[in-house]
């Protein structure tokens, strides 16, 4: 089974992002002119503008071209997150999984936990994967209840084929 969201956030930090990066260009090219190049230069500009830009131009990424690939195979539930900078993978072999479960509605307009579930600071997904016992991994970002209800009985059915999870 293989489902891809491509659903997008709903808010315009993404434009935020860009307006970030754009600026932080500014305040590193403007240090570099009037200070010149020495060594705590080059520390200030990639401490405080490189790295936060290249953060920043990942959330943008990911927020505009992104994708959540969901799948199962060999007794895995896959997920991917692609279109950004660094790619993430997650992998949860079916016999760890305790429970799959429909957790919450789609974020809303301006919904704080959305921006700050990049972060890790707060949930992000419609569907909460219990793995582990006490451990707990969020998919299917921005999902309207019915497509993660559709989705929760997709991956159910193929655990049920490799296993019992309980819903």
């Amino acid at each position: 089974m293989e489902f891809i969201n491509k659903n997008k956030s709903d808010n315009d930090f993404a434009g935020f992002l860009l307006l970030w990066v754009v600026f932080a260009l500014f305040v590193g090219i403007t240090i570099l002119v009037t200070e010149g190049v020495s060594g705590f230069t080059i520390i200030i500009l990639l401490f405080f503008i490189l790295i936060p830009s290249l953060l920043f131009i990942d959330i943008f990424l990911w927020r505009t071209f992104g994708r959540e690939i969901i799948l199962t195979k060999d007794k895995i539930l896959e997920v991917r997150k692609e279109g950004r900078l660094f790619a993430r993978k997650k992998q949860i072999p079916f016999y760890q999984i305790n429970k799959i479960y429909y957790w919450k509605n789609k974020s809303t307009i301006f919904d704080l936990s959305d921006s700050l579930a990049f972060w890790g600071i707060s949930k992000q997904g419609t569907l909460c994967v219990e793995y582990n016992k006490q451990e707990k991994y969020y998919i299917g970002k921005n999902l309207s209840k019915e497509e993660s209800l559709l989705l929760l009985e997709k991956i159910l059915t193929e655990i049920d084929k490799g296993g019992n999870v309980s819903n």
